[in-house]
């Protein structure tokens, strides 16, 4: 059989969400047709740890296991399973000793690498009609060498400017190898903000098309920091298949779920601390203001009279409406917050 695609996931810097969404990838070309993962990160075992809690065992053999034996065995038979979407295999080839298969190669040229892990990603294409690869954060020869070998690179790219400028830098050391060619595409991942304006820069930086933004999805992280496998109708899965099925369109079908706008980023934006302060502190005055105003009323201890009620309508309206402004919402959470800190000077 020969492999229909293989893909390397890079990033330009850890912490960028790189593993999930290759994992994510795995499992959507796992819908189309048998896959395998395959652990890129020499340094960290990223992956392969990930996976290993709950899902596969004995990651101390893998394709390392090409690399320090001198009488290898079958990839078949160092391939691991994993929990199978219908109807096709999915399988996960880990790195095994990557700490040995790290000396094997110290000090030596990336090109040593690379013939390495050529032919491990050409059994794999052999095994499977789709091979993802997920590689180590930030680009280095490993790196290199993977993107040498695969057919595509998709890249991972968070909204800061940090990530930006190391995603940029990723982009010009491919350039300088000759690999840019391979780019499908870029995905914004983790997004808290409108991430309009990096999709619209992103096409000229990285010289490739803008895929996707995929939404911070709360439940998704603490899936995966427990070591699950995300749900595939989550927020993350959602945007993820959308990125996908715009990079390989003849392959991928869109997601039939809504794709955020714009809209919905503004709304997530709402979830910082001081927002979620004032939107207490204002909730608990409507709620306070309310019920007392409700219980003088019932008791006779507050006037009933017309004026008096349209005054109390009123009040309640705005801080209803106050409520309901992120900016007042923020500043009332810093007021929390300072509050708080200069009780806790004076020891209250």
């Amino acid at each position: 059989m020969t492999g229909s695609r293989s893909v390397a996931i890079v990033s330009g810097k850890g912490g960028s969400g790189k593993t999930m969404i290759a994992t994510e990838i795995g499992r959507i070309f796992a819908d189309v047709g048998s896959t395998i993962l395959i652990d890129g990160d020499t340094a960290t075992a990223g992956l392969s740890y990930f996976l290993v809690l709950k899902y596969v065992r004995n990651i101390q053999r893998g394709y390392s296991t090409y690399a320090l034996s001198d009488d290898p065995p079958p990839l078949t038979d160092l391939l691991l399973d994993l929990p199978a979407p219908h109807p096709w295999p999915w399988r996960f080839l880990p790195i095994g000793d990557h700490r040995r298969l790290a000396l094997r190669f110290l000090g030596t040229e990336s090109t040593h690498l690379r013939e390495f892990l050529g032919p491990v990603i050409a059994r794999a294409t052999d095994e499977a009609e789709y091979v993802v690869v997920d590689c180590r954060g930030g680009i280095d020869d490993e790196s290199v060498a993977v993107c040498a070998v695969v057919d595509d690179i998709i890249l991972v790219v968070e909204a800061d400017a940090t990530s930006f400028q190391a995603s940029s830098h990723v982009v010009d050391v491919l350039t300088a190898q000759g690999l840019a060619h391979k780019l499908r595409g870029f995905i914004i991942n983790k997004a808290i903000e409108d991430p309009t304006a990096v999709a619209r820069n992103g096409p000229v930086t990285f010289g490739t098309q803008y895929l996707s933004a995929v939404p911070f999805d709360l439940e998704a992280s603490r899936a995966f920091l427990i070591s699950e496998l995300t749900d595939r109708y989550s927020i993350f899965a959602i945007h993820v298949r959308e990125a996908l099925s715009k990079a390989y369109p003849e392959l991928i079908r869109p997601s039939q779920a809504r794709i955020w706008t714009r809209e919905d980023y503004s709304d997530l934006n709402v979830l910082t601390p001081e927002s979620a302060r004032g939107g207490v502190l204002l909730g608990g005055a409507m709620a306070t203001a309310g019920v007392t105003c409700a219980v003088g009323l019932a008791t006779g201890t507050l006037p009933s009279t017309l004026p008096w009620l349209i005054g109390l309508i009123a009040v309640l309206t705005v801080i209803g409406i106050a409520g309901t402004i992120e900016p007042l919402r923020r500043i009332f959470g810093r007021m929390v917050r300072l509050l708080y800190r200069g009780f806790r000077r004076k020891g209250v």
